[in-house]
C-alpha cells in the first residue's frame, strides 16, 4: 500500500535528533550507538535502486537484504520504519532532554509542538457504508456473505477482484465472509482457488 512507501517520523523528532546527534557527537556512546543503527536502517529503508526522474541511478545497500532469506520476506523496505523511529525516538529523548535543561519552559513548547504535529486536522478520507451493510447488520441470523465477484488477496498475489473495503463493512455487519487477505499463502493454495 501506498502508505509503505510514505514515512514521516514528524519534524519535532527529527529537530530533536539532530540536536543530540550534533551536541554529543562521539562524547556519548548510547547517541553514536543509536545515531549508527538509525543511519543504517535509514540507508537500507530507501529501497534497492536509486530512482530519480524514472531512471534507475545505481544499486543501494538495500540490495542487500532483498537476498537474504527470511529478511528478504519484508518485501517492502518501508517496513524497516518502525525500528527506525524507534532508534529516532531514543535520540529524540537525548535532544530533548538536553534542549529542556536548563530552561524548563521548552518543555512545554516541545509537548505542544508534537500535539500540534501529530494532531489530525483533516480527516484522510470519508468513509461511507452502503445501506446495505446496514440492513445486515441488523439482521439477527447468523450466515457468511460472500462478495461476487469473488477475491482472495495474499501480500503477494491477488486472485479475482478483491475489493478491500468489505472487510471494513464486515465490522458493521458483523457477519462470517469468505474472502479477504492472508498475508501468507503457500502457492499451491492459490492455484486451488
Amino acid at each position: 500500500t501506498l502508505t509503505e512507501f510514505i514515512i514521516h517520523p514528524g519534524f519535532t523528532a527529527l529537530f530533536l535528533a539532530s540536536l543530540a546527534v550534533f551536541h554529543y557527537r562521539w562524547r556519548e556512546k548510547n547517541v553514536v550507538f543509536f545515531a549508527a543503527v538509525a543511519g543504517i536502517i535509514f540507508v537500507f529503508m530507501l529501497g534497492t535502486h536509486l530512482i530519480i526522474g524514472g531512471k534507475i541511478l545505481t544499486t543501494l545497500p538495500g540490495k542487500l537484504l532483498s537476498e537474504i532469506p527470511f529478511v528478504n520476506s519484508l518485501r517492502v523496505p518501508g517496513r524497516l520504519a518502525a525500528v527506525w523511529i524507534l532508534f529516532l525516538a531514543l535520540l529524540a529523548g537525548y535532544g530533548a532532554e538536553l534542549w529542556v535543561r536548563k530552561q524548563r519552559w521548552r518543555l512545554a513548547l516541545v509537548v505542544a509542538l508534537a500535539i500540534a504535529e501529530y494532531m489530525p486536522i483533516i480527516p484522510w478520507q470519508k468513509v461511507e457504508i452502503p445501506e446495505i451493510y446496514q440492513q445486515l447488520a441488523r439482521d439477527p441470523e447468523p450466515y457468511t456473505i460472500i462478495d461476487v465477484p469473488l477475491g482472495i488477496r495474499s501480500g503477494f498475489a491477488t486472485l479475482g477482484l478483491e475489493d478491500t473495503r468489505s472487510m471494513l463493512y464486515a465490522t458493521i455487519h458483523h457477519k462470517k465472509r469468505y474472502g479477504g487477505m492472508l498475508a501468507r499463502i503457500a502457492s499451491e493454495r492459490m492455484n486451488e482457488y
